[in-house]
């Protein structure tokens, strides 16, 4: 079974169903702060999400708990 070219991949990092693709895994940690900066949550959710012609597949592989910021 190939994989089909309209299968599309990524990683990302999920908050409160805000969903943000990380093409690095560099990437993963300054993402998750991204959306942190918007929600008051602490705990991060990653996930790796396809898509092809089937529907979407979100596989969840682990959550990264990040330090308090302390704002001003």
């Amino acid at each position: 079974n190939q994989l089909h070219e309209t299968t599309r991949w990524s990683v990302g990092v999920e908050v409160q169903s805000v969903f943000k693709p990380v093409f690095k895994e560099n990437d993963l940690i300054p993402a998750a702060k991204s959306i942190l900066l918007h929600t008051p949550e602490e705990n991060v959710t990653v996930y790796e999400r396809f898509s092809d012609e089937d529907g979407d597949y979100t596989h969840r592989l682990g959550s990264i708990t990040l330090p308090k910021t302390c704002d001003g």
